[in-house]
């Protein structure tokens, strides 16, 4: 099993060095005889989405007029593929590196920690009782 696994990291590795995609391929690029090339038709709407943001519109407000989920409108703000060529330099990028810079910095404020909206641990000493009445 780790023989395959070795194996398999090494191709997948080798495969990413040569710019091909391992799954699928973002929305606005498309597989042309193995080389990934911009969809015109749908490169237009990855622009809306990333102008839109830096305009001030929310994530929420973008994937209700656009009618996706947010997750995704969020996924693809944050994915660098849009922005910059991978390591060999085998697609062009949809927007630019600015544009793509000024946004993250208000993306990854918008994370919340998690916090429970019924306290987990209680005090021993309240005067609620660990059993029923």
């Amino acid at each position: 099993r780790e023989i395959i696994h070795e194996r398999m990291m090494t191709g997948i590795a080798r495969s990413r060095e040569l710019g091909r995609i391992i799954g699928r391929v973002p929305v606005g690029y498309k597989v042309v005889n193995k080389v990934i090339c911009i969809d015109e038709e749908k490169a237009g709407f990855v622009k809306n989405i990333f102008q839109a943001y830096a305009a001030g519109e929310t994530a929420f407000k973008i994937a209700k007029r656009l009618s996706i989920k947010p997750s995704t409108v969020c996924y693809m703000l944050k994915n660098p593929f849009y922005a910059s060529t991978n390591a060999n330099g085998k697609h062009e990028p949809i927007v630019s590196k600015d544009l793509y810079d000024a946004i993250q910095p208000s993306l990854h404020s918008l994370r919340k920690p998690y916090q429970p909206a019924i306290a987990l641990v209680t005090n021993q000493n309240s005067s609620l009782s660990a059993s029923p009445a």
